[in-house]
Order: C-alpha cells, then structure tokens, then sequence
C-alpha cells in the first residue's frame, strides 16, 4: 500500500505539471481561474477534514491547523497594511492585497504536508501546486507580484513554526497554542476592520480549536486503531 500511494502521489505530480506547463503556455484565463479556485481556505479545510478521518488522523489535525493559522495571520496582515490591488482584475476580489490569501494559505497546507511526510514526489507536486496557485493570482490581476511572494513566504514561515512547535509540544498543547493564536489573529482583524464576517468565523474556529486540544490526542488514538 504504501508503494502504491507513492506511486500515485509521483503520477499527480507529473500530470499537475503538465497542466501547469499548458496554463502557462495557452494563458487561459478559464485555466487560472480553476488554478485560482485550488488556492481556496475551504478546499484546503475540507480536504484535511478528509486526511483526519480517511488517511492519517495526525496529518489531518496539522494540515487543519496550518490552514486556519495562515488564514487567521492573513486576514490580520491584510487589514494592517491595507495595501491596494491591481486595477480592472478577471475575478471578484475582497479585501486589501498584501500578503495574498490564496498563495499563503496554499504555502501553508502544502508545505506541512511535505514537512510532515518527507516524500520528494509530494515535495514536487507541493510546488507545482502553490506555484499554480500563486501565479493564477497574477494572470488574474487579484494581486501584484509582491503580494503574492509575500504570502507565500508568509505561509511557508507559518508551517515551519508549525512543525517546530510540534517537535516540542503534545498534540494537545500545540492545538491549544494555535486556537489561541487564531482567535486573537481574529481579534485583530475585527479591530482594524469591525464586522469583518471572515474574521468572525476564524474566531469562532479559534475557540473551537483551543476547546478541542482537551481530547484530540484520545479523538486520534482511537482513529489509528
């Protein structure tokens, strides 16, 4: 099973390249605009919900906690610098440009699942992925390029402190640090921007993940029995 999985994770690379390599070369705003819609918060929280219960329960609580943290950070950063965005973009954008929500958020899922897995054709199929993200944002006019490196070294910082914190700290602990982190990254974000209904939500989310440290480490050792 494992041969297999690796196998499958070396061919989704190989074709994600390939659509990448094509989107480059056809510029097709249809094609960046699917690219765009795989840099989504959303996607990247249903499918770690996915990983916890049908793959890895463990992999599934960080990718989580990774998603939720970067967007938190984003949402916060944004408000405070409250950088513009380009002129007359192809898709409907919200909110200030500086760091890009899409390329942090997507630099975070992918790179602790690379840091937590440690498998070169995940490590390559991570890149073409947040490279597809990150660059369907500047076909599409959201962001200039400085908002879009911006977050993506944002997010890659976010899931370093992620897994370092993991080496160090009980699942529990480290779950109950990072709710905390997110709600008051929320906080802020309602402060510089008051009914923000994002902000509102990531801090419900917080709480409910500071409240969740107490039995997740029981919630995954019954899971990988």
């Amino acid at each position: 099973m494992p041969g297999k999985m690796r196998s499958v994770k070396c061919q989704a690379a190989l074709y994600m390249g390939v659509a990448l390599a094509l989107s480059m070369l056809l510029n097709n705003t249809a094609a960046w605009k699917a690219w765009s819609l795989l840099g989504e918060e959303y996607i990247y929280l249903s499918t770690g919900i996915i990983l916890f219960y049908l793959v890895d329960p463990y992999i599934g609580v960080y990718t989580v906690l990774a998603t939720t943290a970067s967007g938190a950070l984003n949402l916060a950063l944004k408000h405070l610098f409250n950088t513009p965005r380009p002129p007359n973009p192809l898709v409907k954008v919200e909110g200030p440009g500086f760091p890009s929500g899409h390329a942090q958020v997507s630099a975070s899922f992918w790179s602790i699942l690379t840091l937590l897995r440690r498998e070169a054709c995940l490590a390559a199929l991570s890149l073409v992925m947040v490279t597809g993200v990150s660059l369907s944002r500047l076909y599409l006019r959201a962001h200039y390029p400085i908002d879009v490196a911006g977050g993506v070294v944002i997010g890659l910082t976010v899931s370093v402190a992620l897994n370092q914190a993991g080496t160090r700290l009980s699942l529990g602990k480290t779950m109950l640090a990072t709710g905390t982190a997110v709600s008051a990254l929320s906080l802020i974000a309602l402060v510089l921007n008051p009914g923000g209904t994002t902000a509102q939500g990531l801090l419900g989310v917080g709480a409910a993940t500071a409240i969740s440290a107490v039995f997740i480490e029981e919630s995954v050792k019954a899971l990988r029995i």
